[in-house]
């Protein structure tokens, strides 16, 4: 993935039933870049209700950080392991990664 600023390259995973790899294909994005998009939607979500849902994350990540603390995975208000960290807490892969993913 390039630096701050620059175009980011997520991979695009077609997950039809005939796409044999989509499964590999989904691990490997997420363990490399942490994001995928998703082709070829077959469960019939609407364009609106994905729309809304980019809508949504744009409001909670541009609230202030007492919001964000509010739901964070230390609060235990999302249950056990689930919730927001802040940026430069986590590794995705420990084993190879040297920095914390920058990402919130």
């Amino acid at each position: 993935m390039g630096s701050v600023g620059s175009e980011a390259h997520i991979p695009v995973i077609d997950i039809r039933p005939t796409n044999r790899t989509a499964a590999k294909e989904i691990l490997d994005a997420a363990t490399h870049y942490g994001f995928v998009f998703i082709e070829n939607n077959e469960a019939g979500i609407d364009a609106a209700s994905i729309e809304q849902m980019f809508d949504l994350s744009r409001t909670f990540f541009d609230s202030s950080l007492d919001v964000k603390e509010s739901v964070s995975i230390s609060s235990n208000h999302a249950g056990k392991n689930h919730g927001w960290l802040s940026r430069g807490v986590e590794k995705l892969d420990p084993h190879t990664q040297q920095r914390p993913d920058v990402k919130e």
